[in-house]
């Protein structure tokens, strides 16, 4: 859909700490971490008189080609650690034709989280000037909601009145390549070599690595991108595997202004990714940097560690299920 409402349920914001790469990345190779065993889903409890809550909502906004984004971050918790599913009604703006939102979304956290804190991730491309309510509600095994939350996207304004670009971004360049029938959004800042290559993880795409392209621009070249589908590039067809979407990133690499060597930085799930490219394309590569890295077989061991599969399993585990399988047969987005 043109319009993106993108519920992201995961374990560690896509927010990257820049102190993370306070590095001499011009030298620092370094191999895979020992994987982090999975937190197992939630079960069932048996409470039922604790409704999820709704903590507090984060903001921030984006622009890039006069085209505002608005991500809001919705923290919450559950008592009893069985929240289910997220349900959204759009209560304001209308959509254009061929875009959708979803009526409700598999919450994943796990059960811990939800007791303390779990956030849920939303990201909204304003492809019309409407301002847009969504009403969005945490669900749980039991039924129980969270009092109804109200998130509001002014695109109306944003598309007269754009957000600039942060004091330190205003040097970037970017632009779009083909690489094979659909094109690629890239962003980079600064010169020289090797030039740093940063791989979001999940849905993530290149606005979540800005605050940590603001730190390098006098040290080398630094570059994001958005794959296939995600951000400011184009669609291509899926399923996507892992070797698709390294096939990409070398036809980024090969056709946009994009000179090597190069070093590859993988959050989560793009920690895979790089460490396939590298493999495909190791003479492009001279050094991985994995943060939070996924490990290649997270997906094998999530779904030994899940209980036999029951007709009457919760959502929750379903979607660990799915997730785990996702993994492992390396589809991609």
């Amino acid at each position: 859909m043109n319009t993106q409402l993108i519920s992201n349920f995961k374990h560690i914001s896509t927010r990257i700490p820049a102190v993370l790469l306070v590095l001499s990345l011009a030298l620092l190779v370094t191999a895979c971490s020992s994987p982090t065993r999975a937190s197992q889903p939630a079960g069932q409890t048996g409470a039922t008189d604790h409704p999820p809550v709704i903590l507090r909502v984060e903001e921030r906004q984006t622009t890039k080609d006069g085209k505002a984004s608005y991500y809001r971050d919705v923290y919450y918790s559950d008592a009893a650690g069985d929240a289910e599913i997220v349900k959204f009604s759009l209560l304001s703006g209308k959509l254009l034709a061929g875009e959708n939102i979803p009526e409700s979304n598999a919450i994943t956290d796990s059960a811990d989280m939800q007791r303390h804190e779990a956030v849920l991730n939303f990201h909204w491309v304003c492809n019309s000037q409407q301002t847009f309510v969504l009403e969005v509600q945490v669900v749980d095994q039991a039924g129980n909601s969270s009092e109804p939350l109200n998130l509001t996207f002014p695109c109306s304004s944003a598309a007269s009145a754009p957000t600039p670009m942060p004091a330190g971004l205003s040097g970037m360049v970017s632009g779009k390549v083909d690489v094979g029938g659909y094109e690629l959004y890239y962003q980079c800042m600064g010169q020289g070599t090797p030039t740093v290559i940063l791989e979001a993880g999940g849905p993530g795409d290149s606005s979540d690595w800005e605050l940590v392209m603001l730190y390098y621009p006098e040290t080398t070249r630094i570059c994001a991108y958005d794959r296939a589908n995600l951000g400011y590039s184009d669609k291509a067809p899926k399923p996507r595997t892992y070797l698709d979407m390294a096939r990409d990133l070398h036809a980024l690499l090969v056709n946009a202004p994009l000179e090597g060597p190069y070093i590859l930085v993988g959050h989560s799930m793009g920690g895979m990714l790089v460490r396939l490219y590298a493999d495909q394309y190791h003479e492009d590569v001279v050094g991985l940097v994995l943060v939070d890295s996924a490990h290649p077989d997270m997906g094998d061991r999530l779904l030994a560690n899940l209980p036999a599969r029951s007709p009457s399993e919760s959502k929750s585990l379903k979607a660990w299920r799915q997730y785990g399988s996702w993994l492992s047969a390396s589809n991609g987005m």
